[in-house]
Formats: C-alpha cells, structure tokens, sequence
C-alpha cells in the first residue's frame, strides 16, 4: 500500500472532488493499493488549540488500509505538533453530524447522523481509535412526550440554576452565531464561518430551537430542524461545564 499526500490543487480535486472546501494548514491523505483508493482523510489542526481533527474519512473494508490510514495520520500529527486529534467530523465543521453511527442500523437515518458501513467504528477501534464520547439518537412522537414531568423539572433548574431559556425565532442570526459558537467549541472542534452557514441555511426552520441560558453565556442548545411537514430531528448539545443536574 502506497500513502499520497494529496497537498496539491490537482491531487485534492482528484482524490476528494471539486466540492470538498479546504480550510489553512489542512492536510489530505489517500492510501492506494493496485491504482485503487483504499483509505482517504483530511487532518487539520483546531484553531488555538493543541488538538487536531480527522475528517472526510474513508475506509475500504480491511484492516491493512485502517492501519496504514491510521499510521498516516499519527505521522502528520507528529509534523504538526499535536500528540492527540479527534474524528471523524462533519465535513464542513459546523459542529452537526459528527462520529459514526454505532448501532442502530435497521433504521433509517435523520440529517444529523452520519451514514457509515456497521463495520467502521470496530476496525477503526482494532486500529488504535478510542471513543471519545456517545452520541444518543431517540425517534420521539411528540404524543408520547409526559410533557408535564418535563415542565415541571425545568421550573426546577431555572430556579435552582439561573437558567432561563431564549428562541432562535426571537433573536437575529448574528446574535445566535454569537451565543451558539463558544457552547460548540466546547463540545467539538467548531469552524466559525461553518457555523454560520448553518444557521443562515437552516434559520428559517428553527422556530422551535432554544438555548439555556445562564449569566449571559449559552450553556446547551436545542437545535430543531424539519423533516417535511410533520417530523422533526432535534440536536442536543449541552456544555461540559454546565450544571445541568
């Protein structure tokens, strides 16, 4: 097998397309094997911070092409610094649909989840990848909901904690990017200027979304978007910090 870093204006459109958006100091990776792609990611570096991040993996079945890609990747971590990186992320790290999907596949997926084989996060894990965090996805019917329990737990956090809770629909995008950006980068590496083409795509749908808030900072986000007319997928992200007990 054969690494190629892919470095180059012509290497990145042949090995990761026209669309794919590169952002400074990123760094493609592609394994071959027989003229054939086997393995193929993008390692970057968390701006200010001494963390990396993987993204725009792809693995063929086999654990020679996970090591090898694995290999790879820790080499341009060692080049760049960085003792540790996490992955893979969303494409365009706007802090949705991160992680692989574990379980669960029988389903079908909502537009927050990632779409991998069932057989990646174990060869990933065989290769020396170690789970950071779960990620817990719920197909909820909005009778099913004991709304009252839920009422009645949060009067309990606002009075205990300070919490008080806004709406996306009552503030302006910018005021949202302002409040939601330092709550991502929390939880994941976040890119700004993905963040708010997020919001600037999706706005118009966020009625529902809502963000605890505590002393002026954003401490979780809800975060719901439509599905056609009558379903919904809603993300939950809940900052490590908060007292959220």
């Amino acid at each position: 097998m054969k690494v190629i870093r892919a470095d180059g204006l012509l290497a990145r459109l042949r090995f990761f397309g026209p669309r794919a958006k590169w952002r400074p100091g990123e760094r493609g990776l592609v394994v071959r094997e027989g003229g054939k792609v086997c393995a193929r990611a993008v390692v970057g570096r968390v701006r200010g911070e001494g963390t990396g991040y993987v993204t725009r993996l792809f693995l063929a079945p086999g654990e020679r092409a996970a090591r090898t890609l694995t290999e790879a990747i820790r080499g341009e971590l060692c080049a760049m610094g960085l003792s540790q990186a996490v992955g893979p992320l969303a494409d365009d790290l706007s802090g949705f649909g991160n992680g692989l999907r574990a379980s669960g596949f029988e389903g079908e997926n909502t537009p927050l989840e990632a779409d991998n084989p069932a057989w990646l996060p174990e060869l990933l894990e065989k290769n020396g990848w170690e789970k950071r965090t779960d990620q817990l996805f719920y197909r909820v019917r909005r009778a099913d909901v004991p709304w009252a329990f839920y009422e009645r737990a949060a009067a309990r956090a606002r009075a205990r904690y300070g919490y008080t809770v806004r709406f996306l629909s009552d503030m302006s995008r910018r005021e949202a990017y302002e409040l939601l950006l330092p709550m991502y980068r929390a939880v994941e590496p976040t890119d700004a200027q993905a963040l708010a083409s997020t919001l600037d795509r999706y706005f118009a749908a966020m009625g529902e979304s809502a963000l605890a808030m505590q002393s002026g900072a954003c401490v979780g986000a809800l975060i719901v978007l439509r599905e056609g007319e009558t379903r919904r997928a809603a993300c939950l992200h809940v900052h490590p910090r908060a007292r959220n007990h």
